[in-house]
């Protein structure tokens, strides 16, 4: 897309009824809290067979289920439940310092995968499925969900393909694709836990902590006039937020660590901030402590801003009185949108806007450029899981280099190579990790 803006513009009809814009300054037009325009049905009805947050195309009908979930993943509900976080964490150091035990690297392409997966079913569902256990990280549920993304842009352009595949057995599924075994697996997991607690609610007193049924069951009792949740639409909500919380967090992760490692002066920058609030190995600091760290809290935001988020153009539709964007009238109907990769490597926004530079959070125009973050996107469908993402990526940076001294192996940041599949997917090599655990 940057190559077709440059030639045509900063305005690019990219299908008969599609406008895809350039300017930093239009995505927060497009997207700004009040602008509610809908959701394009084209993409968000091509990947869920009930109705989800994601997918509900009108912001009216998303509000009341988004609150639940805003609710569920606020900062107060995150800082409370930052342990499970922890535990995870600490389940993925060990499991890399036993690997450097051995003589091996590290994947960290999988491993954060892994721990995301982990993590968000855990904080969620109160049942992780221990992916970061799995030799080498690769955890047939993480692969099956990577191969899934592939077909993300098939249901997009083929709907008729995802209304076929609804209808396969599991099974079936599995002797067509034997690499869908794991993504079929993780499918039964979240089903039985659904039908357990709609046969008999009160198994959700067995969790050991508030998990996302306790909030949307509240919402069916709550609504039941006017809204009917069942089976499938708690099954879709589930995934859409496995994906949404794994992926996303996990490319950020990835991307942000391995240009931390390759700097060196980023990454003594980061270990002398982090040794001095965190002294004793034992004695590990919160997240509370840790969001204050300027140093770190700057390596976050240009991690964030290198790695995208979603990288498709959350897609909208023009109302049908039309409206004006980057200064021009856009018709009613039109399809609009923008990709977050269009901001976050837009020169006149950031300069050398390529180059991994944790320093220009820094300056005294960083809370400018605070508005161009646009990793969890802006507006009133924004992500609803921020808070929780923010949590894992300021307790992961910190937990990585302060425990371990690491080294590239074999690779660089040349290798961190991505396709849009709706969230940048890596077709480079496996960003290995030579990963020491370091003695105090």
């Amino acid at each position: 897309m940057f190559e077709v803006h440059a030639t045509y513009g900063n305005v690019v009809r990219i299908a008969p009824n599609e406008l895809h814009f350039s300017d930093p300054d239009a995505y927060n037009e497009l997207y700004h809290p009040s602008r509610r325009w809908l959701k394009e049905e084209i993409l968000y009805g091509s990947v869920v067979n009930g109705t989800s947050t994601w997918n509900f195309l009108s912001y009216a009908a998303a509000k009341k289920r988004r609150e639940i979930l805003l609710s569920h993943f606020s900062r107060k509900s995150v800082i409370e439940l930052q342990h499970l976080v922890q535990e995870r964490l600490d389940i993925l150091c060990d499991a890399i310092s036993r690997q450097f035990a051995v003589g091996k690297s590290s994947d960290f392409t999988h491993a954060f995968k892994c721990f995301s997966l982990d993590t968000i079913t855990s904080v969620c569902f109160a049942k992780p499925v221990n992916a970061t256990l799995a030799p080498d990280f690769k955890d047939p549920m993480v692969l099956a969900m990577d191969m899934s993304l592939d077909f993300m842009q098939v249901f997009v352009f083929f709907p008729i393909v995802r209304k076929v595949m609804a209808y396969i057995p599991p099974a079936a599924l599995v002797a067509i694709n034997k690499s869908l075994k794991g993504y079929v697996e993780l499918r039964k997991i979240i089903a039985q836990q659904i039908k357990d607690i709609l046969s008999d609610p009160s198994v959700l007193s067995d969790a050991s902590h508030p998990i996302i049924y306790h909030s949307l069951l509240d919402f069916k009792d709550k609504h039941a006039s006017n809204n009917n949740l069942g089976f499938d639409d708690l099954n879709e909500e589930a995934f859409v937020l496995i994906f949404a919380g794994s992926d996303t967090t996990s490319n950020t992760l990835s991307t942000g660590i391995i240009h931390s490692i390759e700097n060196k002066t980023v990454y003594k920058t980061l270990k002398e901030e982090l040794l001095a609030v965190w002294p004793v190995l034992e004695e590990k600091p919160t997240y509370e402590v840790l969001e204050r760290l300027p140093y770190l809290t700057a390596v976050i935001k240009e991690s964030l801003r290198m790695s995208h988020g979603v990288a498709s153009p959350p897609i909208r539709k023009v109302p049908s009185e039309g409206g004006t964007i980057s200064g021009h009238a856009i018709p009613g109907g039109t399809t609009v949108g923008m990709s977050a990769c269009m901001v976050h490597y837009s020169e006149s926004v950031f300069s050398e806007a390529r180059t991994f530079n944790p320093e220009r959070w820094l300056g005294s125009d960083a809370r400018d450029l605070e508005t161009y973050l646009v990793a969890f996107s802006k507006g009133p469908r924004a992500c609803v899981g921020m808070n929780l993402g923010y949590c894992e990526l300021y307790l992961v940076f910190a937990n990585i280099f302060r425990r371990f001294d690491m080294e590239l192996d074999g690779v660089s940041t040349a290798d961190l190579k991505w396709v849009d599949l709706y969230v940048p997917a890596h077709i480079g090599p496996d960003m290995r990790v030579r990963a020491r655990p370091v003695e105090s």
